[in-house]
């Protein structure tokens, strides 16, 4: 690991601004009193940690299956249980004692998978997305104002760069906003006179008293 003495400011900088996290409701009720049993902070795991989740889930699927299988349909049993080793060592990452971030919500994996319903982790990974689309660079909705302000944005830069942020909902967004604006456009031009096919027709028509 590089020593911090020898990093550029701006490295030093980009490390010490605070991982953005939300406080979510735990998904379970207390029963003598209706209320959430507990809240919890969620935060977007780095690329090391999600590489972690990554590892632990394939070494607890091959563990449980023993070996990887090697045709399509024995495969898809082995994908859901990697799929969902890999939801349950995301939650032990992402989801932090709201009151001590360094700490981990949940004490260990395999109580998430012992003691969580299947719903209460569906309900958890759902946080875990939208704090992740919230949170992070990348965005998912574009208001008019946005699309507007990007639009002169492109035009005026001639750069494709600020299109590196947006997610596939708010390209295709974009596009059918842009597609609009130029039918728009091409309808207001062609009407100011006549259209190309009619101009033409009239040209080559016959007077009525030839």
């Amino acid at each position: 690991m590089a020593d911090d003495t020898s990093l550029p400011d701006y490295w030093i900088a980009i490390q010490q601004v605070p991982r953005p996290f939300r406080v979510v409701d735990f998904p379970r009720p207390d029963p003598a009193t209706g209320k959430p049993i507990a809240q919890m902070a969620v935060w977007v795991l780095t690329q090391e940690e999600q590489m972690l989740s990554a590892a632990a889930a394939e070494q607890f699927a091959r563990r449980l299956m023993k070996e990887v299988p090697k045709s399509d349909d024995a495969r898809r049993g082995y994908d859901d249980l990697y799929n969902n080793a890999a939801a349950i060592e995301i939650l032990f990452r992402a989801c932090r004692r709201k009151d001590e971030l360094d700490k981990p919500f949940f004490p260990a994996p395999e109580l998430i998978r012992r003691t969580l319903t299947i719903d209460e982790v569906s309900v958890l990974m759902t946080h875990y997305l939208t704090a992740q689309a919230e949170m992070g660079p990348i965005v998912a909705h574009l208001s008019q104002e946005e699309m507007d302000a990007l639009i002169k944005r492109l035009a005026e830069g001639g750069s494709r760069f600020p299109l590196d942020l947006l997610s596939s909902e708010a390209l295709k967004t974009l596009a059918f906003s842009m597609a609009c604006r130029l039918h728009s456009f091409s309808t207001v031009t062609s009407s100011v006179g006549l259209p190309p096919d009619e101009v033409t027709s009239n040209e080559s028509s016959p007077s009525p008293d030839r």
